[in-house]
């Protein structure tokens, strides 16, 4: 097995979300007591290398960037450390990871009817979409960031950040095509974000009510915050924030097969389809599904990956949940060195304490 983590070539394109350093840190929060929920703690059963784990805090402790380092395997938390004045209750900016939440509920939508099938064409849903060679644009090509439209992240979510596309959705699908749809993998954060529209249209309610009732109501979170674009809409691509317990409560959905306490909240075929690649970069063993980043360099995973090195890492073989929450105000150069230091350094150190 190859314990050296490789990113993808692809996921050098994740360049969501800088504000290039324009803004400061947080003030660190004031201690407050870590609240108890449905983890239980760590005990000798759990099969991983205590030495092993202090050394990946010891490394997350060293670098000046992280927040928080999270372990779980068999719903019991080996290891939990926060960093810099965070704490269990803090919030983190989950980043691209808001995306994976963004797919869970399109699951949801999907079992219950709202949405056809992930190929259902997106004219379906929006009228914008009716127009040559854009009629073929599914909701699958959304969520595999294959629409083909035009688009370049790195050079324009600093607008999409800073409100200055007045109507994203509209906006990018007027773009023409830049391929086929289904033919190129193009990460184009806005995607998620008409999906996220989509099902708020559906349902006639926004979409955070959606994401309340039919994921953090049933999960147990009851705290979060979520930036608004500038129609007033929760992104569907970035902005939520979660403290890092309840981002591992996401983990456990689908490493259950997205079943919580007895009730199937996430559609098991949907689940089994995130953590298997429907996209492929060459042969880096790495690959993408519906919002998720999936890789066989640790035997199987799949993980949401957000700017500035965020991770919710899901170790099906294992039973296993990581989660790491760094800076997210970061320039870009400095986003792919925090994302690095955690999957080829850190990470694999946890991986390693599997006994």
């Amino acid at each position: 097995m190859n314990h050296h983590f490789r990113i993808s070539l692809a996921s050098l394109f994740v360049f969501l979300l800088t504000f290039v350093g324009c803004k400061k840190e947080e003030t660190p929060e004031p201690k407050t007591p870590q609240t108890e929920d449905f983890w239980e703690k760590a005990g000798s059963a759990l099969g991983l290398n205590v030495d092993s784990l202090q050394l990946a805090s010891n490394l997350a402790e060293q670098s000046p960037s992280f927040y928080a380092l999270l372990v779980i395997r068999h719903d019991s938390i080996a290891l939990e450390r926060y960093y810099r004045g965070k704490n269990a209750a803090s919030l983190f900016h989950l980043r691209s990871i808001t995306k994976n939440f963004t797919s869970a509920l399109t699951g949801i939508a999907i079992e219950e009817g709202l949405i056809g099938n992930l190929d259902d064409q997106l004219r379906t849903y929006l009228p914008d979409a009716n127009n040559g060679d854009k009629e073929n644009i599914t909701i699958r090509h959304l969520l595999n960031m294959t629409s083909g439209l035009t688009w370049h992240e790195e050079d324009e979510v600093l607008p999409l950040l800073n409100q200055q596309i007045a109507n994203p959705v509209q906006t990018v699908l007027a773009r023409p095509l830049a391929t086929a749809p289904g033919e190129e993998f193009n990460y184009n954060s806005v995607l998620p974000h008409m999906v996220s529209h989509i099902l708020a249209k559906k349902t006639g309610k926004p979409f955070e009510n959606y994401a309340e009732e039919k994921l953090f109501d049933p999960l147990g979170i009851a705290k979060f915050d979520w930036t608004r674009d500038p129609n007033g809409e929760v992104w569907g691509g970035f902005g939520l924030q979660l403290t890092a317990r309840d981002l591992a409560r996401l983990g456990k959905l689908y490493l259950d097969g997205g079943q919580w306490d007895g009730v199937q909240l996430v559609p098991a075929e949907w689940v089994q389809e995130s953590g298997s690649s429907q996209i492929s970069f060459g042969t880096s063993n790495n690959g993408y599904s519906l919002q998720w980043w999936t890789s066989e360099n640790f035997g199987t995973i799949y993980y949401g990956q957000g700017y500035g090195g965020q991770a919710l890492m899901i170790l099906p073989e294992q039973d296993m949940i990581v989660v790491a929450c760094q800076a997210h105000f970061v320039p870009q150069f400095q986003h792919l060195s925090q994302w690095r230091n955690f999957a080829d350094h850190i990470f694999p150190v946890i991986f390693r304490a599997i006994e």
